[in-house]
């Protein structure tokens, strides 16, 4: 039984190939194992509880075993993705199940370190984006120096105008939790956990610096930061007022308001259609709910200010029946129809939670 991969004393990225071989001599058919399974132990001697990794991949060809000790031994070899441990020192166990006796009878081990992984991640706005006035980020993060959990319990949103140059603005406070499928095939399931969220409304058009800035549990300090460039739209701006990012709400009736201007008309606000939809379980796939359509013509004197009289007219409001929505997670999405364009050219989100 041999441990081929990590080597001994070897530093491992949080996500490893585990492998090697293992066969019985005295078998008389097949390799006399019928499977391995890995266990580590962190500061191996400190007495803390082994973490079980599970069943190795068990079966795999190895020819070299075959040449070196026999061709019945041919299908010896064993493999595992390991992820999800922690940074620090571990030794490694692998522990073969041999076939005549029904008992994990022989053991090999590696000793390795497993760097450090902080790190977060934007996936929107994607880089050199152009969105409108309302719009969405997310992406995820983690930070494995903590013990237990994602590493993170926190995260800040954050906005530079002027493509950067000037001081970041303090925009708001993302939701963190949210399941992250892919970040825990690639890392382990205790990281899982660590999508965040946030929408941003009524961004003036421009070009920014986005700034998220995750709060590490290992650090007690916001010490991971990522930067994104992107700009909102001249033309086509879609702003949510109500309900607001990431709120929780009852299953009472709630209004979606906000303001909606295309620039590109040659004349009033240039939107002559706002239609609402619930995208439940955001990510899903699940069909979307149709709220329906917005009233338009409400007075937005905060708008005309910012554009230009012929806007003034640009707000909406769409009343929503209690119970129109079960409990459960939505984007709440306003779509702005163009009456320059004719068609559906900009939209807005907002994420809500229905309690």
């Amino acid at each position: 039984m041999a441990f081929e991969t990590p080597l001994g004393g070897q530093t491992v990225a949080p996500s490893f190939l585990v492998g090697g071989y293992a066969f019985d001599p005295e078998s008389t058919a097949g390799s006399g194992v019928d499977s391995v399974v890995l266990y580590a132990y962190h500061n191996f001697g400190s007495g803390e509880a082994p973490v079980f990794l599970g069943p190795a991949q068990y079966g795999i060809t190895r020819e070299d075993v075959a040449r070196a000790y026999g061709a019945r031994f041919s299908s010896s070899g064993f493999e595992m993705h390991v992820s999800g441990l922690g940074e620090g020192s571990y030794r490694l166990f692998a522990f073969a199940h041999n076939v005549a006796t029904n008992a994990y009878s022989a053991y090999v081990f590696t000793d390795v370190t497993v760097a450090g992984l902080s790190v977060v991640a934007i996936g929107a706005p994607a880089p050199s984006a152009v969105v409108t006035s309302s719009f969405e980020v997310d992406g995820w993060a983690l930070d494995n120096r903590a013990a237990s959990g994602t590493g993170i319990d926190g995260v800040h949103v954050y906005l530079s105008p002027n493509d950067g140059a000037d001081a970041p603005v303090f925009i708001g406070v993302a939701s963190y939790g949210w399941t992250r499928n892919d970040v825990a095939a690639a890392y382990g399931t205790r990281f899982a956990a660590s999508g965040y969220h946030f929408s941003v409304s009524g961004a003036m058009p421009g070009g920014y610096v986005l700034g998220v800035y995750a709060h590490s549990t290992a650090t007690n300090s916001f010490s991971l930061v990522a930067q994104q460039h992107f700009t909102v739209s001249a033309t086509a701006l879609v702003s949510i007022g109500t309900p607001s990012a990431e709120s929780k709400m009852g299953g009472s009736p709630f209004a979606v308001t906000g303001w909606a201007i295309d620039r590109s008309a040659a004349s009033g606000i240039g939107v002559d259609a706002l239609h609402v939809y619930a995208y439940p379980n955001p990510g899903s796939g699940q069909a979307a709910i149709f709220l329906g359509v917005a009233t338009q013509g409400i007075a937005r004197s905060d708008v005309a200010s910012l554009y230009g009289d012929r806007y003034l007219n640009s707000g909406y409001e769409l009343n929503v029946a209690g119970g129109a929505l079960a409990q459960g997670v939505y984007d709440i999405v306003v779509w702005s129809h163009s009456s320059a364009s004719g068609t559906f050219n900009a939209a807005a989100l907002v994420r809500v939670t229905i309690q």
